[in-house]
């Protein structure tokens, strides 16, 4: 077994930006923060990405960091915007040094320390791999080379280009052809008798090499006899008659005379073309070997190609078969999210070599559910959350509630921490509302695996109550009260009532109970608070005691009506007077008494006054009352006169009288008494 690779600063620029950002999320999450977010900024040809963590630290309470890597060159202020306010920040800068005021700055040698601390390995893209023996070929040259072509550097090359642009994991050479431009070396004497060499190369003619830069290159190709190199094909660029063209140049430049003693080849590389097998693609590419650059060319896969990719590793990391898959190309990746008959799953899938790069699959929320009863087969789940390493259930036992942490593939079940219940509360409130026994109807939920909120009541009256289920403290609580409790909260407080009316109210109930004696208005509110509003005797009571106070002016009364108003008001009639009682409205004491007497009691006072006084029998021809001055005019004929009265209406007292004899009155006197009474 080899050692593993060690990362450096050369190869973080390699990898594709979200392996990066995966890595840093990795090194968080190795550090003991939860990921919390990630953002993504861009802007002309500068990017970054953020990612946020955050940690419960004993000590300091909840800690954040985040980290961001920046590609490109990005004015100060726009980065400054982006990372003011975290509290703590470290910013990575991958394309050049940047100075940030109050942030720590890193470089890509930070970053690779940082992945080669977290043991984070590089992608299988950067990773040598033996060329396949049988794609190539050793060549035998008829000469020496002029530069160098190592065949695995210039594979590692299109490698790195691979990785960059289609994310390759893996590169298999299938085929190379290596394109070869010949290089003469050109022996000559001229006719004074003197010799050099020359050397045609890229085109170009030296005529005297041995006296030029490329004294050096001469001497090691004349001491180099043949050349090797390794490649499926080779292609040599045609170069015919290089005597005539040294020839011709030495004529151009004036040496004449000149002539060719010998002739010898040498070899350039320039070009290599390949065609390499990409995961299940094929990447064709070529590397032009006096510039150093690198073309590659592939197609993206098609769908149906991915989706069988995406099968084999479900089915090999999974044991079953997808029985239903979404696929979405996003850049240089498909997306996919399907299910199996146990299994949710979503995996990301390069889509130019096929490879399946991550894959994450948890148990369906069914299937999850019945392993978490399978163990705690008396609990009821209250809420399921999926997280990063598998899912939070909330489960309700018969005393507590348990927040349950279960790994994704049903490995593990911990239990994260125990919950109380706010039942207890919920006991207390019923009973001080007169109510005992356990709660129907009852409900229970929790948000953010912390806080309990249970629901439940007895008849119509229901109680919420939440509570910190860590602390045991009540964070809010709540009571409603239907009609039917109403009116029993109510008849509880007032003992031998009944109620004849319920008028419902937004904020509660308006009640009038009747008692023996007295009518009650009462108000319940919603959360079964109980306030009278009013208490009044009851009319028939009232009557009573009307009658009774009357009784000795007039026995044979009757009560016309009653008014409530701040007091009773009755109204009554009789034989000899008729009038009004006030009585108090609560307890019954009579106010005031108000009589007036009647026409007929008036006529038969009058007729009395006239026998006993004159001995005469009158009778009452005309009588006008005035109610405003409470007094009553009256006028009798009798055998021996006229007969005139005015009674006071309150008490039946004769206030004056007149008399006149018949015959001796005078008409004008007759009308002045009638004028006066009348």
């Amino acid at each position: 077994m080899g050692c593993p690779m060690v990362w450096d600063s050369s190869m973080i620029n390699l990898v594709p930006e979200d392996f990066i950002v995966e890595g840093i999320s990795e090194i968080l999450r190795r550090a003991g923060f939860s990921e919390e977010s990630r953002e993504y900024r861009r802007k002309d040809s500068s990017r970054v990405v953020m990612i946020r963590g955050g940690k419960e630290d004993p000590f300091l309470g909840w800690e954040r960091l985040a980290i961001a890597v920046l590609w490109g060159e990005a004015e100060e202020g726009w980065l400054s915007s982006i990372l003011r306010g975290e509290d703590r920040v470290y910013l990575v800068s991958l394309d050049g040094e940047v100075k940030i005021e109050g942030v720590e700055v890193r470089g890509a040698s930070w970053l690779a320390e940082a992945f080669n601390r977290a043991g984070i390995e590089p992608p299988e893209s950067l990773k040598p791999e033996k060329l396949p023996p049988e794609s190539v070929t050793e060549f035998v040259l008829d000469g020496p080379l002029v530069g160098e072509f190592n065949l695995a550097k210039t594979v590692e090359e299109v490698r790195k280009v691979a990785a960059y642009r289609f994310g390759a994991s893996t590169l298999q050479l299938e085929a190379i052809k290596l394109f070869l431009r010949p290089v003469y070396i050109v022996s000559w004497t001229a006719e004074d008798g003197s010799s050099s060499r020359g050397l045609i190369s890229d085109g170009s003619v030296v005529l005297d090499a041995e006296k030029s830069h490329y004294k050096g290159l001469l001497m090691r190709l004349l001491l180099e006899d043949v050349a090797t190199v390794r490649a499926s094909s080779v292609e040599v660029e045609d170069f015919p008659d290089p005597e005539g063209v040294f020839l011709e140049a030495s004529k151009e430049s004036g040496l004449l005379g000149l002539k060719v003693t010998g002739v010898r080849r040498a070899y350039k590389p320039i070009r290599a073309e390949m065609t390499l097998k990409m995961g299940i693609n094929n990447l064709k590419a070529s590397l032009d070997l006096l510039s150093g650059r690198v073309e590659a060319e592939a197609e993206p896969l098609a769908g149906e190609l991915i989706k069988r990719e995406v099968i084999h590793a479900i089915q090999d990391s999974l044991g079953e078969t997808p029985a239903g898959m979404e696929l979405a190309r996003r850049g240089r990746y498909f997306l996919t999210r399907g299910f199996t008959d146990r299994y949710l799953f979503s995996a990301r899938v390069n889509a130019y070599t096929g490879a399946v790069e991550e894959l994450k699959a948890s148990l369906r929320e069914e299937v999850l559910l019945s392993l978490v009863l399978k163990k705690y087969p008396d609990g009821s789940p209250l809420g399921l959350e999926r997280v990063q390493e598998g899912a939070i259930v909330d489960l309700l036992l018969p005393e507590k509630i348990l927040v349950l942490r279960v790994d994704s593939l049903g490995r593990g079940i911990e239990v994260d921490r125990e919950l109380q219940m706010p039942t207890a509360r919920m006991g207390e409130i019923l009973s001080s509302l007169g109510l005992e026994g356990e709660p129907e109807n009852f409900t229970c939920t929790v948000k953010m695996h912390r806080f309990v909120e249970c629901t439940g009541g007895i008849g119509d009256v229901t109680v919420r109550v939440k509570m910190d289920g860590m602390h045991g403290d009540i964070v809010e609580e709540e009571v409603a009260v239907g009609r039917e409790a109403a009116v029993s909260l109510a008849l509880c407080k007032y003992g031998g009532f009944k109620a004849v009316f319920v008028d419902e109210r937004e904020s509660g109930y308006l009640l009038t109970l009747e008692g023996e004696r007295e009518i009650i208005k009462a108000f319940v509110s919603r959360d079964g608070r109980v306030e009278e509003r009013d208490r009044f005797l009851k009319g028939q009571i009232v009557e009573e005691i009307a009658l009774k106070a009357i009784g000795s002016l007039e026995p044979k009364a009757v009560v016309e009506g009653l008014k409530l108003g701040e007091n009773w008001e009755v109204h009554f009639t009789g034989s000899r007077v008729w009038g009004r009682v006030l009585v108090h409205r609560r307890d019954g004491r009579v106010l005031s008494l108000e009589t007036k007497y009647t026409e007929k009691a008036l006529v038969d006072l009058f007729e009395e006054f006239i026998r006993e006084k004159y001995q005469d029998e009158g009778r009452v021809e005309r009588i006008i009352l005035d109610l405003e001055k409470d007094v009553a005019g009256i006028k009798a004929v009798g055998k021996r006169g006229t007969y005139f009265g005015r009674y006071d209406l309150r008490d039946g007292r004769l206030l004056e009288s007149d008399f006149v004899q018949s015959g001796f009155a005078s008409k004008l006197k007759l009308r002045q008494l009638e004028s006066h009474y009348l």
